[in-house]
């Protein structure tokens, strides 16, 4: 996070639950009847840093059996061996927390943003735990060797014949800045509270935006550090980092968001880390591209043989890492749907949140060439979400759901998974005097849904006034379960409704909508509609059930306070 700590205590102070005493399950013989490896759900608590007596406490991992039926039990709460931030939604990312099962074991890693509060250090890290069947175990804690490491990404696999098991982290550095009310917003903008934006002073003690690359031992569980690096945006305010193409490359998402040290309006883009098969990276030769596209005419403003011609055709070929511009504002999370072979071509599929754009949330897909630059560019798709975050696609119906945090709404729209491309889409963003907009209404839109608990007495049908800009905030994470084809697929979508100004009054005074407690909707895809009756139904009245379509089926939620209350950060969710 590049902001100061106490800029945030405002929107927060609703985000820090009274801790709670651990409550461990124990394995033994017939000691549950329940298979962790078989049916989980994980949470990252991002957990305070200290207790109301001050005293440090670790961040959890919340370990929830998961039923036939896909309803929740909490099992666990397991201490990481790491710290939360204390800054809740506002540096979070998509995987946080992430479930692997390779070669017979099961492991779930997450994130600690924070950093040990009776330590001279301020680097996160990152945790490993072994899912046996009635609980999960610690097996090791590593530093990431940055602060407030973001999302982690595993990639397992045998290359040659022999095992390669890496772990990556992003971090996003930090930085001490004091923006007189105004975190990050851009100069002139006015807050809730009425302050006009200034200039930024200068940043003290800046930390850049990093990465780190672990061989991790599956047989212990165990990190060994092997790389780490600055990005080549050193102030990109990161949300995810992801293998991608056989473990060959690791795409980061650079957010560029308000939130981050530039002024909001910076060009988005994604870096791509080219690996060597040992996973460290490959060498940066971009000052020998340089030269090359030279020598060979490129920047020679049209004297050169290759007048007109982009040096990108060259420099992804030498640089690493690889800088690629989106085609949407406020890159956030991601998902990378591998596809066989060899050739780079699994897909990806960006979300963007448009902050300051009503609306204008929604996704873009592209694949990436073994260089490591963008190819095969579907522009960005609004889907009517605020703030678009979160995605998760299934391959079953051929469906990607993306959860808006603003409006907690998902919307849920086909995918031609052996193209790369979103079939229900909607017309792209155009710009009218510098303010995009839609180019008319939203056209073969597939269903939206709120992942809200206001509206789940109606299914999570999404009310028709949507007045307020910060209608119902909390969509904040999800999860698809990974199971076999014979059994029920489930989306967990995590919501922790937020305290945000909603508007002004009749008198002018701002009024704001409350914080809530951490809870989490269980969905149910439906994969054939015969039978269904849905929410999803058109203007005549008749059903529009498609393959793909959610039906909420409950909600998980803990007790708003005491010793069994979940801290409201909504830090993430994983499944299995």
């Amino acid at each position: 996070m590049k902001i100061s700590k106490s800029i945030m205590l405002s929107m927060v102070a609703a985000l820090l639950a009274v801790p709670f005493t651990t409550a461990m399950a124990e394995d033994s013989a017939g000691g549950c009847d329940y298979d962790l490896r078989e049916g989980a759900v994980f949470m990252n608590e991002n957990r305070t840093k200290r207790d109301d007596a001050g005293n440090a406490q670790q961040n959890r991992l919340i370990v929830f059996s998961r039923g036939a039926d896909g309803m929740l039990t909490e099992v666990q709460r397991a201490e990481s061996g790491g710290y939360g931030n204390d800054d809740g939604i506002v540096t979070s990312g998509q995987f946080s927390v992430i479930v692997q099962k390779w070669e017979n074991r099961t492991y779930a890693m997450m994130i600690n943003a924070g950093f040990d509060p009776t330590s001279d250090s301020l680097a996160g890290s990152v945790s490993a735990f072994r899912v046996n069947k009635c609980s999960v175990s610690l097996t090791d804690t590593a530093s990431t060797v940055g602060q407030e490491p973001r999302s982690v990404s595993r990639d397992s696999r045998r290359v040659l014949g022999f095992a390669r098991d890496l772990v990556t982290t992003i971090n996003a550095g930090s930085g001490e800045v004091e923006f007189n009310g105004c975190p990050g917003l851009p100069v002139g903008f006015m807050t809730p509270l009425g302050t006009i934006c200034g200039e930024r002073p200068e940043i003290e003690d800046f930390e850049p935006t990093t990465y780190t690359i672990w061989r991790f031992n599956n047989r212990r569980g165990t990190f060994r550090r092997i790389a780490h690096s600055t990005t080549r945006d050193p102030n990109g305010d990161p949300a995810q980092s992801s293998f991608i193409n056989e473990g060959r490359q690791i795409i980061v998402s650079q957010r560029n968001t308000f939130f981050a040290l530039g002024n909001g309006t910076e060009d988005d883009i994604v870096e791509v880390i080219k690996l060597r098969l040992n996973g460290r990276p490959m060498a940066d030769r971009s000052g020998f591209a340089t030269t090359l596209a030279n020598f060979l005419g490129y920047n020679a403003g049209g004297t050169g043989p290759f007048n007109g011609a982009s040096p990108d055709d060259i420099a992804p070929r030498f640089t690493n890492p690889v800088v690629s511009e989106t085609t949407g504002n406020d890159n956030f999370g991601f998902s990378v749907l591998p596809r066989d072979g060899d050739d780079f071509n699994d897909c990806v599929i960006m979300t963007h949140g448009s902050f300051q754009q009503r609306g204008q949330g929604g996704t873009s897909q592209f694949t990436l060439n073994k260089f490591g630059a963008k190819v095969r560019i579907q522009p960005n798709k609004p889907d009517l979400g605020d703030d678009t975050c979160w995605s998760q696609v299934s391959t079953r119906t051929n469906t990607v759901y993306a959860q808006a945090f603003f409006n907690s709404g998902i919307s849920i729209r086909r995918m031609d998974i052996n193209t790369c491309i979103m079939e229900d889409g909607g017309p792209p963003v155009i710009v009218v005097d510098g303010v995009p907009q839609f180019s008319g209404v939203v056209e073969n839109f597939r269903h939206r849904i709120s992942s809200s608990p206001a509206t789940d007495a109606n299914g999570g049908a999404i009310p028709t006034d949507q007045s307020d800009f910060l209608y119902q905030a909390g969509g904040l994470d999800m999860a698809l379960t990974q199971g076999p084809a014979d059994q029920t697929e489930y989306l967990y979508a995590l919501n922790t409704p937020v305290p945000f100004a909603s508007g002004q009054n009749s008198s002018g005074d701002w009024t704001w909508l409350p914080g809530g407690a951490t809870t989490i909707a269980i969905y149910r895809v439906i994969e054939d509609c015969a039978g269904e009756d849905t929410i999803f139904d058109k203007s005549d009245g008749t059903d529009d059930c498609r393959p793909g379509d959610l039906v909420l089926e409950g909600r998980y939620t803990p007790p708003a306070d005491g010793d069994q209350a979940i801290s409201s950060s909504g830090f993430g969710i994983a499944a299995i």
